[in-house]
C-alpha cells in the first residue's frame, strides 16, 4: 500500500466468517436431528441457503436495524437465521422459549420485532399473544420457508462491523430480562477467542454438539466460531435429554461438547446405564453454574479433558477459562484440583478488577473476596432501551457482574456467591456455593440449592434444598451428619428439605428467590412451635 493511501476498508462482520467456511471448508458443514431423523448439509450449500434466506428477509421489507425475532430449538432453520438476518443488516432476538408467556412478550415488545419466525408448535402461543404484539407485522412459520429460492449477492465490505447483528436477553434470575446488543464486531472477535487453544479451543478437526440452547447468549457463540474455524456442527433439535445426546456424543464421534453441569450429569448417567462410550470427546466445557469433581471424574474415565469456563449475557458471554499455566504444573495434584474447580484465567482483552466494599483492588490472595468488575472489546456497554440499569451497571468504562471472586496469586478467579444470594448470619458471611459443594459431591444427591431464610436471632440461616437420585435413600440427618467436619459448624444448614424439582430459569439456573419467597417462614415458624 504507497504512502498516504486509505485505510485498508475490511469490516470484521459475520459474513466474513461465513464466506471463509464456505470457500475453504466446503465439504464439511452441519449435521441436523429433527426428533431421530438425521440429516445433512454441508457449508457451501448452507452459505448459499443463507443467502437465499436474505433475499426472502428482503422481500418481507426486512431494512437496516430491522428486528426480527425467532422462536426455533437447536435447528437449522435457527442456525440460517443467526446468519442471514444479520446478513441483511438487521438485529435477529432469539427469544427465549423458557420464558413465561409475559416474560415473552415483553421481550417481544421491548426488541420492537417486526417480523416473528417460529416453528409450528408455538404457534398457539402467538395467536394468544397477538393482539398484544404491538409492532409485529408478519409471522412465518420455519417449515414452510423454501430455502432454495432466489439468491442475492450481499457485499460483505458494505456491512459496517459496528452494525447491531443480534440482541439476547439476561435470564431473568430476578426482575425483568433486560437487553443487550451485540454488534458484528463483537461477535467476530468473540469467535476469535473462542478459537484460541486456551479459550474453548475450537479447531477445524472437532465435531461439536451444540446442545447450549440457540436462544441463549448466542448458544455461547459457538455456532459462529465453529464456522469461523471450519468445524462440524451437530444439532440435536428440541431433544437436550441426557441419553439422546449421550448417543449423539457415540454415534457422530462428537470431540467438543459445552453445556451447564446438570445436562452433563444426565449424560454421564445415562452414559453408564446404557453402556454408551463417550470416548470420542477430547474436551467438555463446563460453565453456567460451579464445576463438580463428580464431573471431572465421571469424564476422566473415559480420557475426557473436563474445564470450567465463566461467562455472562453482558459478555457474549466469554470471560474466562480454566486451563493449568505450565508454571503450575509441578503443583501437588491436591493443589491441582484445587486450581481446575476454579473459575479460571480472563480470556485475551478481558480486563478485570476485584473491587472490596470500599471500592478498592482486593489483594491477589485467593481469599479476600470482592465484587467482580469487567471491560473487554465485545463487552456490553449498555443494557438496550434500559437507562436505569444501565446507569447502575456500567461505572466508569466498567462492567459490574455482581458476582464475588476471589482472585490468587497465578490470576486465577474463583466464584464465591452472587451479591444477592450470599447468607449473612450473625454477622458472618456464609457462601452458599461452598455448602451446595459439598452436598453435591454426596453420592446420593442429584441437585441443591442453599439459600438463606430470615431467623428470629441470627438474622439469617442457610437451608438446602435437595434433589436425590432415584434410588436414594438418605435422610436430613444422614446429610447433616455428612457436613459436620467438613464446614464451619454455623455454615452448616439449619434444615435439609428434599423436593422433587427446583424451580429454574430459562438456562435452567436455580430461582432462589423463588424458594426464599416460598419457604420464608420456615425457620420462623419452627422457631415459634418451640
Amino acid at each position: 500500500m504507497s504512502k498516504g493511501s486509505d485505510k485498508m476498508n475490511y469490516q470484521l462482520n459475520l459474513g466474513k466468517i461465513l464466506k471463509r467456511a464456505a470457500l475453504y471448508f466446503g465439504e464439511k458443514g452441519i449435521v441436523y436431528f429433527n426428533g431421530l431423523n438425521r440429516e445433512e448439509i454441508n457449508y457451501q450449500e448452507f452459505f448459499r441457503q443463507v443467502l437465499s434466506l436474505v433475499s426472502f428477509l428482503k422481500t418481507l421489507g426486512v431494512r437496516r436495524e430491522s428486528r426480527v425475532g425467532a422462536l426455533a430449538w437447536n435447528n437449522l432453520p435457527h442456525l440460517l437465521l443467526y446468519f442471514a438476518v444479520p446478513l441483511a443488516e438487521a438485529v435477529l432476538h432469539p427469544v427465549n422459549l423458557r420464558y413465561s408467556k409475559e416474560q415473552i412478550l415483553y421481550t417481544i415488545n421491548h426488541a420492537r420485532d417486526e417480523i416473528l419466525f417460529t416453528q409450528r408448535e408455538f404457534l398457539p402461543l402467538i395467536n394468544e399473544l397477538k393482539e398484544e404484539l404491538h409492532l409485529v407485522r408478519e409471522v412465518i412459520t420455519i417449515e414452510e420457508i423454501n430455502f432454495k429460492a432466489n439468491v442475492l449477492f450481499v457485499d460483505f465490505d458494505e456491512i459496517a462491523e459496528d452494525l447491531p447483528a443480534k440482541l439476547c436477553y439476561t435470564t431473568a434470575t430476578t426482575g425483568t430480562p433486560k437487553g443487550v446488543l451485540y454488534t458484528h464486531r463483537d461477535l467476530y472477535l468473540h469467535s476469535m477467542a473462542l478459537c484460541m487453544a486456551n479459550g474453548f479451543g475450537i479447531a477445524e478437526s472437532d465435531k461439536i454438539l451444540v446442545m447450549v440452547p440457540m436462544y441463549h447468549v448466542n448458544s455461547w457463540g459457538i455456532p459462529y466460531a465453529a464456522a469461523m474455524a471450519g468445524a462440524t456442527m451437530v444439532l440435536p433439535g428440541n431433544n437436550f435429554k441426557g441419553e439422546f445426546l449421550a448417543k449423539i456424543i457415540a454415534q457422530e464421534k462428537v470431540t467438543l461438547a459445552a453445556g451447564v453441569p446438570t445436562v452433563f450429569q444426565e449424560i454421564l448417567k445415562a452414559a453408564n446405564r446404557e453402556n454408551i462410550n463417550l470416548g470420542s470427546l477430547r474436551k467438555v466445557l463446563v460453565g453456567g453454574a460451579p464445576l463438580t469433581m463428580e464431573i471431572i471424574e465421571g469424564f476422566s474415565k473415559y480420557g475426557v479433558a473436563v474445564e470450567q469456563v465463566y461467562g455472562l449475557t453482558e459478555t457474549a458471554p466469554f470471560v474466562a477459562s480454566n486451563f493449568l499455566k505450565s508454571s503450575l504444573f509441578n503443583l501437588s495434584q491436591e493443589k491441582k484440583q484445587k486450581q481446575r474447580l476454579k473459575l479460571g484465567l480472563p480470556a485475551p482483552g478481558i480486563e478485570v478488577r476485584v473491587v472490596g466494599e470500599k471500592g478498592e483492588d482486593v489483594p491477589r490472595d485467593g481469599k479476600t473476596v470482592g465484587e467482580l468488575w469487567l471491560k473487554g472489546p465485545w463487552l456490553a456497554r449498555e443494557y438496550y432501551n434500559d437507562q436505569i440499569h444501565t446507569k447502575e451497571a456500567f461505572v466508569d468504562g466498567w462492567f459490574r457482574t455482581y458476582d464475588l471472586v476471589t482472585i490468587d496469586e497465578y490470576g486465577y478467579l474463583e466464584f464465591c456467591d452472587r451479591e444477592k444470594d450470599v447468607i449473612k448470619s450473625g454477622g458472618e458471611w456464609i457462601s452458599t456455593l461452598i455448602v451446595e459443594k459439598y452436598l453435591l459431591a454426596h453420592p446420593d444427591v442429584k441437585e441443591v440449592a442453599v439459600v438463606g431464610l430470615p431467623h428470629p436471632v441470627w438474622q439469617e440461616r442457610p437451608v438446602a434444598f435437595v434433589i436425590l437420585w432415584e434410588d436414594a435413600r438418605v435422610t436430613e440427618g444422614d446429610l447433616l451428619n455428612y457436613l459436620r467436619g467438613k464446614l464451619l459448624s454455623f455454615w452448616i444448614p439449619d434444615r435439609i428439605v428434599f423436593l422433587n424439582e427446583l424451580p429454574q430459569n430459562s438456562v435452567g439456573k436455580v430461582q432462589k428467590k423463588v424458594l426464599r419467597e416460598r419457604f420464608q417462614r420456615l425457620l420462623l415458624d419452627n422457631s415459634e412451635e418451640e
